[in-house]
């Protein structure tokens, strides 16, 4: 379904079909759909989405607010673009998710992400990625405020360092560092992006307890270690 103005879903609980899904809920399959698209510069707030298949596609600015994520086949959110030239701004305001087979959100367009007063608990890849093989690349910077993290987890987030990218974390909190089953492993990586498709490595990774360098500059102290 494709959304162009701004909706308060009250609450609505979104489910991905069959025929969204096309066979597993799972990471591998190809054959996924986005439950939702968001034209350039809607608003949605308060809705559910439970295995949504791709999720939800943003075709440029797109702000989200309160928006929950239960089981997820991929990623929640993918935060796009339609014209190379210009920067976008992708905010996800509140909301929380119970784990992502691999990112909650993966931005592919020129410009910001500011995730704000998010929550997630389970099993994640990371919270935020700048896309690391696609065919367009630009400098991207994530800003995370007053969010709660608990995992497993690989990565907060990772950045295309050969592009630029920015991180900034205020109140960032991650719960559960005192187990392996729980932590999450690094606040930040560095990635040398391409644009094409190739397995990725990590240039540098930064633990929670550790100042970043690189695009991933950040001081440790901007990052709380409750349990």
């Amino acid at each position: 379904m494709t959304v162009s103005k701004n909706t308060d879903y009250q609450n609505t609980l979104f489910i991905g079909g069959s025929g969204l899904l096309n066979g597993a809920c799972d990471v591998k399959n190809t054959k996924l759909k986005n439950l939702m698209i968001l034209t350039d510069g809607v608003t949605i707030e308060n809705a559910i989405f439970d295995t949504p298949g791709y999720g939800i596609y943003c075709k440029g600015s797109c702000t989200l607010k309160n928006i929950y994520y239960k089981k997820l086949c991929y990623h929640a959110v993918g935060l796009a673009y339609t014209d190379t030239s210009k920067s976008y701004t992708y905010k996800v305001i509140g909301g929380a998710g119970q784990g992502s087979a691999d990112k909650y959100f993966t931005q592919s367009g020129k410009g910001t992400t500011i995730i704000q007063n998010f929550c997630g608990e389970g099993k994640y890849g990371k919270l935020w990625c700048s896309c690391g093989n696609c065919g367009f690349q630009a400098k991207r910077s994530v800003e995370v405020y007053n969010t709660v993290m608990k995992g497993p987890g690989q990565s907060v987030v990772s950045v295309n360092l050969n592009y630029g990218d920015t991180v900034l974390f205020s109140g960032l909190t991650l719960y559960g560092q005192s187990s392996s089953s729980t932590a999450t492993k690094y606040a930040c990586q560095n990635v040398n992006a391409l644009t094409y498709v190739a397995q990725l490595y990590a240039a540098s990774s930064f633990k929670p307890t550790e100042s970043g360098t690189g695009s991933c500059t950040y001081k440790a102290s901007s990052i709380k270690i409750a349990n």
